[in-house]
């Protein structure tokens, strides 16, 4: 990413279109890189690729998880979780993704210049999934999950609910 653009770095979250709430929160893996204090954000886009919602502002951390906080942002199926940069001169800590991991064959990771989008497997980089999850409130009665790209929900869902949303994947915790 040349300085002086904006882009958004990320992953589809792949979820049946009967699965919907509200995303209460991100977390992000950032290392490998120098630190600034570039402000950044998480946007939301709904499957049709039209910005939804935005979180709080944060800036990266060395090596770790960052939690990044929302605003109730709404979802109905399938979305997209993308990291805005407004790129200085100056570098920052890289995004970490998954390229060998479980669900790096997904192929979920994605990069939009402001006017495409595209895929990181389609511009000479290995496919993967970044690390990036995302906690919400989902259905009627709004239970807390964990959405990771490629990965079934964990935490409190039905075992109906998530078979009927989740294309077959079911939760054992309840």
């Amino acid at each position: 990413i040349n300085p002086g653009y904006q882009s958004w770095i990320g992953n589809e979250f792949p979820l049946a279109s009967t699965y919907n709430g509200v995303i209460q929160s991100f977390d992000v893996w950032f290392g490998f890189g120098s630190a600034n204090s570039m402000v950044m954000t998480i946007d939301v886009f709904d499957a049709t690729q039209t910005v939804v919602g935005t979180s709080e502002t944060f800036t990266t951390p060395t090596e770790d998880w960052l939690t990044v906080n929302c605003n109730d942002i709404p979802f109905s199926g399938m979305f997209y979780g993308m990291v805005k940069w407004d790129n200085l001169s100056s570098s920052t800590n890289y995004f970490g993704i998954d390229e060998d991991g479980p669900n790096s064959g997904l192929d979920l990771e994605w990069m939009y210049d402001g006017s495409a989008w595209d895929k990181f497997s389609n511009m000479g980089y290995n496919g993967g999934v970044f690390l990036l999850r995302a906690t919400a409130l989902v259905g009627g009665d709004l239970k807390t999950v964990e959405l990771t790209a490629g990965q079934k929900p964990t935490g409190h869902i039905t075992n109906t609910a998530a078979l009927t949303h989740i294309d077959g994947y079911f939760d054992t915790k309840n």
